[in-house]
Order: structure tokens, then C-alpha cells, then sequence
């Protein structure tokens, strides 16, 4: 594993209120964070240390607030480092995250996902060509290519709202080196599949609902045939091939499913048939359609750009 990139400021300066500077991280060792644990590798449990210090300070509130700017080399420190540490272990990323929830107010001047989609939309933003595909790596926590094995039967959670949960083997790792702890069925047969959700509404007419965020709008309008039901609405079944999206669900319970299919990342999935990709919004490249290979070059091309190359 590459070295995680140095914050490039070397003294340690305030974020006031409107200016447009860079924020200094502090070199202070902190003990108290609870994922930065002794079987990490160095570089993955120092970052942890730079980035909650970060987060600990009022400079963090007044960036997420839109109070202050962290200057474009502010901006590609903090996502290419949110960006390996997420790829390194998701569940240590997501378990932190729910940490900085809990204190936020009571030591976090700001919580991690909202330090992180501030950044990761600035990111978007800034690169005319590729900005939609840099979100989606940076906003998606796991990144996987599957062959769907089953489909649950759907859980009523209200009214007008079905989720399906899917169980998937794991055919090529993108993003998120380490897969999530399984519980229930399956979970001691090894650890090359995944569990995941989907709702019927993560295809959506734009026309009725607004996706749209304060720094980012919703970019994604054509829905995939190999997704779509007849009505229009999300769907998957056994057998078929995908690049996945996935992020964790905040605050889910053994109960619940952790990991959900996510519309803001290349818009759920990219189905892959007979070796080729289909992206009909064209995130990823100029071209509808693409080989596997070809794909995964410009994935992993954007990546070292996005980290600073290996």
C-alpha cells in the first residue's frame, strides 16, 4: 500500500469566518479514536489521527457551513486521504463516521460524511469532464463487480416502501479492500460474496422527485433497461453481472441491512454483459458502451489521479 499523501501545510493557522485559506492539521497524537488500532498499517492509523484532529477543530464547522474554504490543495488532501482510507476497511470507515454522529457538538466541529460530501462535491465540481465519476468513487463505499446468486424475498418497511435484499459473488474489488462482517444466512461459507439492499425507488422519474443537493445536481436521467421494470422502477435478479455501487447505512442494526445500493454513485450499478459495460449516462467515458477491461483502466486511471498515482 502506497504512503498516504502529507498534509501540505507545515504550521498551524485559523479558519475565520469568510477567508480563504488552507487548513493546518495539528500533529498531535490522540489516543482516543476508537477505530485507530495497533493492527492497522502506520500510514492508515496516522491519517486516522491527522483527520480526527481535523475534525475536532472549529475550522471543520465553518468549511462544512460553507464559512470558509480549504483551498484546492486542502481539497485534494482530505479526499484523497478519505478516499484510502474508506478503500482500506469500509466498516472501520462507517464505524467511525457513526463516532463522529455521537460527538458531534461535544469534541467534532464537524462529523466525517459531512466533511467528506462538502469535499467530495467541490471535487465534482471542479473537474468539467470526469467530476461525475470522481463523486461516485469518492461517495460510493464499496465498489464491486458481482454476479447476483439470490434474491430474498422483499421486506415491507412502510407503506410504499419495499426494500429487497441481494446476496452476490464478489467477482473483481474496486473499491473497499476489506468486505463488511456478514451475519445470517451464509455467513460462515467464506468470504467471497456479499449482502446487499436495493429499494424499487432508486429509479425515480426527475420530473417527480428532486434529487437535487445544495452543491451538487442530480446528474443521472436515463434508467438502464437490465435495472428497470416494466413501471420504470429499480430492479435486479439472479444471475445478472454488475458494477456495483454500495454505501453503508448509518446507524444499521444486525438486523438491517449495512449496505444499500446508492443512486448518487453512477447511478446504483453499471450492468455488465457478456464482458462489456454499459453506462448509458455516460459517467464514465464518452462511450456507452465499453469493454470490462477497457473500463476498469479509466476506473483505476481516475483513481490515481484522485490519490496521487501508486
Amino acid at each position: 500500500m502506497r504512503s498516504l499523501p502529507a498534509y501540505p501545510v507545515k504550521g498551524i493557522a485559523r479558519i475565520r469566518r469568510s477567508m480563504m485559506v488552507l487548513l493546518a492539521l495539528p500533529l498531535l497524537i490522540r489516543n482516543d479514536i476508537p477505530v485507530a488500532v495497533m493492527s492497522m498499517p502506520e500510514e492508515v492509523r496516522d491519517a486516522y489521527k491527522r483527520v480526527d484532529d481535523l475534525l475536532r477543530t472549529e475550522g471543520a464547522g465553518s468549511m462544512v457551513r460553507g464559512e470558509a474554504h480549504e483551498g484546492s490543495d486542502g481539497t485534494n488532501w482530505i479526499a484523497a486521504t478519505l478516499y484510502r482510507l474508506n478503500d482500506h476497511n469500509p466498516s472501520v470507515f462507517a464505524q467511525y463516521a457513526d463516532e463522529t454522529v455521537r460527538k458531534h457538538g461535544a469534541g467534532y466541529g464537524a462529523t466525517l460524511r459531512a466533511l467528506g460530501e462538502r469535499v467530495y462535491a467541490r471535487v465534482r465540481n471542479e473537474s468539467a469532464v470526469h467530476g461525475n465519476a470522481l463523486y461516485s468513487m469518492l461517495y460510493a463505499d464499496y465498489i464491486l463487480r458481482v454476479r447476483v446468486r439470490a434474491i430474498d424475498p422483499p421486506v415491507r418497511q412502510s407503506a410504499d416502501n419495499i426494500r429487497y435484499e441481494v446476496t452476490a459473488d464478489v467477482l473483481d474489488t474496486l473499491k473497499g479492500q476489506t468486505l463488511p462482517p456478514m451475519h445470517g444466512p451464509g455467513a460462515s461459507r467464506g468470504r467471497s460474496f456479499i449482502r446487499f439492499a436495493y429499494l424499487p425507488g432508486n429509479y425515480i422519474d426527475p420530473e417527480e422527485i428532486s434529487r437535487d443537493r445544495d452543491d451538487v445536481d442530480f446528474p443521472y436521467y436515463k434508467n438502464d433497461p437490465e435495472f428497470s421494470t416494466t413501471s420504470g422502477r429499480f430492479t435486479m435478479y439472479p444471475g445478472q453481472e454488475a458494477i456495483v455501487f454500495l454505501r453503508y447505512q448509518e446507524g444499521s442494526s444486525e438486523a438491517e441491512p449495512a449496505l444499500y445500493l446508492e443512486p448518487w454513485a453512477s447511478y446504483n450499478a453499471l450492468p455488465v454483459i457478456k464482458g462489456q459495460v454499459r453506462d448509458l449516462n455516460m459517467i464514465w467515458s464518452d462511450k456507452e458502451i465499453t469493454t470490462y477491461e477497457e473500463w476498469k483502466g479509466r476506473f483505476m486511471g481516475l483513481r490515481g489521479e484522485l490519490v496521487g498515482g501508486e
